[in-house]
């Protein structure tokens, strides 16, 4: 994890889910977690090299988060507009 030009920005590269001599691997699934972030504070995560996902965000898909330890035990999926682009 980077960080971003912005404020509370941070640039992450996925790594693909195969075997490491398969360079065609799948670029889809990521886990992570941030801890020491005050309440109310927003982050913005920007995910390079994923698989064209364009289908899913373009069906209104979008990746789900939940906050620990006791706020929220439930996965939600993110209030905001997700943007992607291929380049």
């Amino acid at each position: 994890m980077v960080k971003g030009p912005q404020k509370n920005e941070y640039l992450l590269w996925v790594s693909h889910d195969g075997a490491p001599y398969q360079e065609d691997g799948y670029k889809t699934w990521f886990y992570f977690s941030v801890k020491g972030v005050p309440q109310g504070e927003q982050l913005t995560f920007t995910f390079k090299n994923l698989n064209n996902q364009t289908k899913l965000y373009g069906q209104g898909h979008k990746p789900v988060f939940r906050v620990l330890p006791h706020t929220q035990k439930k996965w939600r999926r993110i209030f905001t507009k997700v943007n992607y682009f291929i380049n």
